[in-house]
């Protein structure tokens, strides 16, 4: 088992342990909650028994009213985020509690935001308002290895009647307590470690090349890189490896640390108009975009600094140039049965105009070391039809 470093970036209390979900009932215990909602998924959690072991680690320290809220979907969406809202807003919920994958953890994180203060969704998604008052307390136990929902302060809401991504994020919106279980992960479908693990491995290379990177972000993204790139596809063989998985959530878990100090770049930016537009999943839409930016940022690296700390990572990767890390990259894709180019994914030459002018409308954009211009990026996309 990997030690958490000290004095770690985020305010979160992360727990990391194979079996430490049992953990739970101490934190419950503490908060003597009255009114309990649990958020997760439709249905995997009641098929493998794990939302019952929750309910009877909660009925065995407390005696609470406890709710299970289901209702999200496949993505978090304006409406099911108010949904969730307005079927609670006159109940006084005490402690949330929300265990599954990212668009479950996403959710929990904006009711818990949105239950305590007054206004529209829409006027904090646009930054035309600010929450005045604090979350309500939330535990994350997660269930998919990618998204680091648990560790970060923002949440991805899709605005699906006007094709529009937005991210909810408050320093309030930080969980109170993360429980990284890498047990629940063993029963991950395939295609989900492939997915959830490539949106990790972008998450940690774009925080390590973000504007925003410090000594202690890159510190993290270098660890994230090496276990991911090393345990992702093994994990994707043999899922049910409680060793693999547990080194692969320990590389999401470091991946999670870093990008939370520096936000995505561009993949990211560019990623949301082929998730929105073309139903391409968040982690296929991302990591399409990650081998050719890799070679792009390093060659067009606008100092000798930035160049270095490729090298850096070049080397810490065991290869010979950028150019050999990025063919690395494809065949780690190849292996996890993900697209390494936007022809597979049955785009044209016709649809990156709406991608790059769209994409570039994203302040995750910004972040990235060099400013590509929209011919730039034509040019390089181009050349993944």
């Amino acid at each position: 088992m990997y030690p958490l470093p000290k004095n770690l970036p985020v305010p979160t209390d992360i727990i990391f342990q194979s079996g430490s979900t049992k953990l739970l009932s101490n934190f419950i215990e503490k908060h003597r909650a009255k009114h309990i909602l649990i958020f997760t998924g439709s249905s995997s959690l009641k098929k493998s028994g794990v939302l019952d072991k929750i309910l009877s680690y909660i009925s065995s320290v407390i005696s609470a009213k406890v709710e299970i809220y289901d209702n999200f979907g496949r993505m978090l969406t304006t409406e099911s985020v108010k949904h969730a809202v307005e079927n609670y807003k006159n109940k006084k919920i005490d402690l949330v509690i929300a265990i599954g994958g990212g668009t479950v953890l996403d959710g929990a994180k904006c009711f818990s935001l949105l239950i305590n203060n007054y206004g529209n969704l829409e006027d904090y998604l646009k930054g035309n308002k600010l929450p005045s008052k604090k979350s309500l307390p939330t535990i994350y136990i997660p269930t998919t290895c990618g998204t680091s929902s648990e560790i970060t302060s923002w949440a991805t809401v899709w605005d699906i009647k006007n094709k529009r991504k937005y991210s909810l994020s408050h320093p309030f919106m930080y969980p109170e307590v993360a429980i990284i279980d890498p047990e629940l992960m063993l029963t991950l479908p395939k295609e989900q470690t492939a997915l959830t693990g490539m949106d990790a491995l972008c998450h940690a290379i774009e925080a390590y090349w973000s504007k925003n990177a410090n000594q202690i972000s890159d510190k993290f993204a270098i660890e994230a890189i090496k276990l991911i790139m090393e345990y992702l596809p093994q994990c994707y063989e043999d899922p049910q490896n409680l060793e693999k998985r547990t080194k692969l959530a320990y590389g999401v878990l470091c991946s999670g640390l870093a990008f939370s100090q520096t936000k995505t770049t561009i993949c990211h930016a560019l990623s949301y108009p082929l998730t929105i537009h073309h139903n391409v999943p968040h982690g296929q839409a991302v990591s399409v975009f990650l081998p050719i930016f890799l070679i792009a940022n390093y060659k067009l690296a606008e100092n000798n600094k930035t160049k270095e700390k490729f090298e850096f990572l070049i080397k810490e990767l065991n290869c010979k140039n950028i150019g050999e890390l990025s063919s690395k990259i494809i065949i780690l894709m190849n292996n996890v049965k993900l697209h390494s180019t936007l022809k597979h994914l049955n785009l044209k030459n016709s649809d990156l105009k709406n991608i790059i002018s769209e994409g570039l409308t994203y302040d995750r954009a910004a972040n990235n070391p060099k400013n590509f211009s929209n011919d730039e990026l034509m040019l390089m996309l181009n050349s993944l039809i």
